[in-house]
């Protein structure tokens, strides 16, 4: 199904994703910066494309402002409740980039800690038959593992893939081999157009910037680059057990603590570092 994303009412950059794609809920692109926001019951994924920006939360493991640079990965993983603070590099106000909301694990998104952990390098893809590159953000794929960001139990599946594509290069791969039989896969594209050729039906699709597709995982993925400087993310895993609620970033399996656990997650103070 092609779908354009419906934006939050709270951040229109965040754009609910519905129905959801594995633990996936949101996804916010273009990144805003000068920005503090709460999160709770939720992993955020920040990944720079280019240029930089600073990074603060309040967790114990970021005690310090955080230098983003591009080309690199941030995974908070809010648990309980973090505060997040993201505002522009006084010597590069260039910072391009996107963001996915994961929703936690039922049994640690209202107990556990929040953490943070920074990758400043990504986990690059072979793709030897085409002109891409390809580079795994959060995961394992293909003998390769992303080791800088370790996943809880139940959330082993989960992967996310960037692709810069030049003029005409193509991504070819099977879904339920590469990714796993039950694995739910949704495509993004944060730049340019990409095609999506569909054997099932025999056609061709076209994706431009901001659009979303969430694909069949029994039909053979093959993605083609038709301008300079495509790009695109592909994200997945295993669908979740128990629906999910989201309220201004904060994400719960149980709608009746919704409300409770956003006022708590706006307690926290980023300030107090």
């Amino acid at each position: 199904a092609r779908r354009t994303l419906s934006s939050s009412v709270t951040n229109k950059n965040v754009h609910l994703i519905q129905p959801t794609i594995g633990p996936f809920v949101a996804l916010e692109h273009p990144i805003a910066t000068e920005l503090e926001e709460p999160f709770a019951g939720l992993c955020v994924l920040t990944f720079l494309q280019s240029g930089s920006m600073i990074h603060k939360d309040s967790t114990s493991s970021t005690k310090k402002e955080l230098l983003l640079e591009s080309q690199e990965v941030s995974w908070l993983v809010s648990g309980k409740g973090a505060v997040v603070q993201n505002h522009s590099d006084a010597h590069d106000d260039t910072a391009e980039g996107w963001k996915l909301l994961v929703a936690l694990p039922k049994n640690y998104e209202a107990t556990m800690e929040p953490i943070h952990y920074h990758s400043p390098s990504i986990v690059e893809l072979p793709n030897p038959r085409f002109d891409t590159e390809v580079r795994l953000l959060v995961g394992k794929l293909w003998g390769r593992e992303q080791h800088n960001i370790p996943l809880l139990p139940g959330m082993k599946d989960l992967f996310v893939l960037t692709i810069d594509f030049k003029t005409n290069a193509s991504f070819w791969t099977s879904p339920q081999k590469s990714f796993g039989k039950d694995i739910q896969v949704g495509i993004y594209v944060t730049s340019g157009k990409i095609q999506v050729s569909d054997a099932e039906n025999n056609e061709t699709k076209l994706l431009g910037a901001g659009e979303f597709l969430i694909w069949n995982n029994d039909q053979p993925l093959d993605l083609q680059g038709v301008v300079p400087d495509s790009n695109c993310i592909i994200f997945g895993g295993l669908p979740l057990p128990e629906p999910r609620y989201l309220k201004e970033n904060v994400c719960s399996s149980d709608p009746a603590k919704l409300n409770q656990t956003v006022e708590t997650s706006k307690d926290v103070d980023v300030k107090a570092l």
